[in-house]
């Protein structure tokens, strides 16, 4: 039953009316109410608001009653879509709200180190990338959060930079949307969006927004120390999955690959398909198009970006690089790509391209499967295999006591902090 019928259901026994009465009071069949209040009948809207004037309901009560009918009738993903676009447009004239960040002592950015620098603790990290944050801001040029990076502290970055005088910085955030069909991912991008409309139409410093399409909505990164990063003129700032520790990284040459090679390949990544546009027709056929089976979208993707990178004022070498990227990602010429990867970035490009791919085959094909004892695929002609779909590692079945939660925390942190260091050494 659902809410809307046991909601209605007690508001007529409150109301003490019986039921025939009801329905001859209110010019309904009294089957179908009765239909409607054990929930095996779909409510129609004129017999709601035929029925609420007799049913003694507050304002309030109304009011509820209603909002569950729409959810009854629409499902409830579109009424919380509905309700975030209503609450973004509500907040259209509403500039971004800075949080009170307490501003500790912020201790003077170290710009002798060359290695890595090791947070740990909630205020570690804040102190340092309050004073990373602050030294940017004197110096000018481009910070940019990547996909994923955790809302709490894009809102601490946010709310630091607000108190600072960052007219000289650029703010870049790029985000992920989600093409999954799934109801989940189209409120996680209304989400985003309404997160993100506040800073675009803020005028305190200098703010952009890039996004990407990624297929799937699932934890990101799931296999990486410190997925989440921010780019500044003068350091890399890693946070940990868990939020509690950090890394800086401030070498001169890692952060000229981060600043040159990252950047390059974010671009790839995020134009890369952008001649598919072109290459489908859209709308409920999405067929090919004639240019797109005459040309294929790597070569109108490269067409066009054309004319934004005559204008762009980027160096030809990088222009060339990023029509580079384009045309290699397929990784050979008998899997459509024009010329084969031939730089770092167009290597890395291709493979993360290619490893998407076939993970979300590998999630198309164990989505398929039955239940226990159905766990090979058949035969894939692209994969070459049939697929195994390998059991889950096991939850723990003991719960950790203080002490050897300790020791294991603290003997996770040192093997993460030994691997970081190891890693940086190579």
């Amino acid at each position: 039953m659902s809410h809307f019928s046991v909601y209605l259901r007690n508001l007529v026994e409150e109301s003490g009316i019986p039921h025939a009465t009801l329905a001859r009071m209110a010019g309904i069949n009294r089957s179908n109410l009765l239909n409607v209040l054990s929930g095996s009948r779909k409510p129609s809207r004129r017999d709601v608001e035929c029925l609420l004037p007799h049913l003694r309901a507050s304002v309030t009560q109304q009011a509820e009653l209603l909002e569950l009918l729409e959810g009854e009738l629409l499902g409830p993903d579109v009424v919380q879509r509905r309700a975030c676009v209503r609450d973004m447009l509500e907040r259209l004239d509403q500039s971004f709200q800075a949080t009170p960040v307490p501003r500790q002592v912020w201790p003077a950015a170290s710009g002798t180190s060359r290695g890595a620098e090791l947070l740990s603790g909630d205020a570690a990290i804040l102190n340092t990338l309050a004073a990373l944050l602050s030294e940017g801001s004197r110096q000018g040029g481009r910070l940019v959060f990547f996909p994923g990076f955790p809302k709490s502290w894009l809102q601490r970055s946010l709310s630091i930079l607000w108190g600072l005088d960052a007219r000289g910085l650029q703010v870049t955030q790029a985000v992920e949307f989600w093409k999954a069909p799934q109801a989940e991912a189209a409120a996680a991008n209304l989400q985003a969006l309404s997160d993100a409309l506040p800073m675009l139409l803020s005028s305190r410093f200098d703010y952009e927004l890039w996004y990407t399409y990624a297929a799937h909505v699932e934890l990101p990164h799931a296999g990486v120390l410190f997925p989440y990063c921010l780019l500044l003129p003068q350091a890399v700032f890693l946070l940990h999955r868990d939020g509690q520790q950090a890394m800086v990284l401030r070498d001169a040459e890692m952060l000229r690959c981060w600043q040159e090679g990252a950047q390059a390949l974010l671009a790839g990544a995020l134009f890369h398909d952008f001649g598919k546009i072109r290459e489908f027709s859209g709308g409920l056929a999405n067929d090919y198009t004639d240019e797109g089976r005459l040309l294929g979208h790597l070569m109108l993707g490269v067409e066009m970006l054309a004319p934004y990178l005559a204008k762009s004022g980027l160096d030809e070498g990088l222009q060339r690089h990023l029509k580079h990227l384009i045309l290699s990602h397929h990784g050979e010429l008998q899997f459509g790509a024009v010329r084969q990867p031939h730089t770092a970035e167009a290597l890395a490009l291709h493979y993360a391209d290619n490893l998407d791919a076939k993970m979300a085959q590998c999630r198309g094909l164990f989505d398929q499967l039955g239940g226990e004892g159905q766990d090979w695929t058949p035969w894939q002609a692209t994969l070459g295999r049939p697929l195994y779909r390998a059991p889950r590692t096991p939850e723990a079945s003991k719960p950790e006591t203080a002490a050897s939660a300790s020791s294991a925390a603290k003997g996770r942190k040192k093997a993460v902090r030994e691997e970081c260091l190891s890693l940086l050494k190579v």
